[in-house]
């Protein structure tokens, strides 16, 4: 099969056009899964039917050494989302669902466009439109995943993962899905973060409500916004 030079979403689309059955979970071929990841995904899919997708916890591994902090604490975060089932509450924070940790009828998937989007990061890409289609998510409170966690994986080395914030992916979603004009907007700090998203804001509205707590810009201008301190 010829996934384009081997690059990621060309792969999976080239894989996606050999599948055969009703029921997808996506598998990265260097992790590992629980003996009874599928079963355990199958089963609770029947439980909800059409409409619905099963989403679960996942662990970090690695051949050597230890996982990262960072990856830690993402995971962490992650099986908290699956246990409470707060996935599009929390959609605009990180990633809800992993790549692995999902499964969804065939039928459903095409109707949010599968891997069809050249979009990165594509797990992230893929659940706000799972969001946008209306698909139901149930979390499983268990470990689905086992997540290998090395120097080389794409997350740490491609250009497309290289500012890991997706500020302009969750833009796009933001203002297609949740933005409502009648209301003012409001961005809090001004650190680095919220100084770049000002910047983003600012190519889509003429003006927005930017709060922090930092008493030293209170009452000036930044790129040409007043900064309060919300009260």
């Amino acid at each position: 099969m010829d996934s384009d030079g081997h690059r990621l979403i060309p792969a999976l689309q080239c894989g996606y056009r050999h599948v055969r059955g009703s029921l997808i979970n996506r598998m990265d071929s260097d992790d590992r899964m629980p003996v009874d990841k599928l079963e355990s995904m199958v089963s609770m899919w029947h439980l909800h039917g059409p409409g619905t997708v099963i989403a679960g916890g996942t662990e970090h591994f690695v051949d050597t050494g230890e996982v990262g902090d960072g990856f830690r604490r993402y995971e962490a975060w992650l099986n908290d989302v699956a246990r409470t089932n707060t996935h599009y509450e929390q959609i605009y924070q990180e990633c809800v669902i992993p790549s692995h940790s999902w499964l969804v009828h065939k039928d459903d998937l095409d109707r949010a466009g599968a891997f069809d989007p050249i979009v990165y990061p594509e797990d992230y890409d893929l659940c706000f439109r799972f969001y946008r289609e209306g698909l139901r998510v149930v979390g499983m409170d268990k470990v689905l995943h086992y997540w290998r966690d090395r120097s080389e994986r794409i997350s740490r080395t491609w250009e497309e993962y290289r500012d890991n914030r997706y500020f302009d992916l969750k833009l796009n979603y933001f203002y297609e899905l949740d933005r409502d004009l009648s209301r003012p907007l409001v961005l809090w700090g001004a650190g680095r973060n919220g100084k770049d998203m000002a910047r983003l804001l600012l190519r889509r509205e003429n003006t927005f409500v930017w709060c922090c707590d930092n008493e030293r810009k209170i009452g000036k201008d930044v790129y040409g916004i007043r900064m309060t301190s919300g009260r």
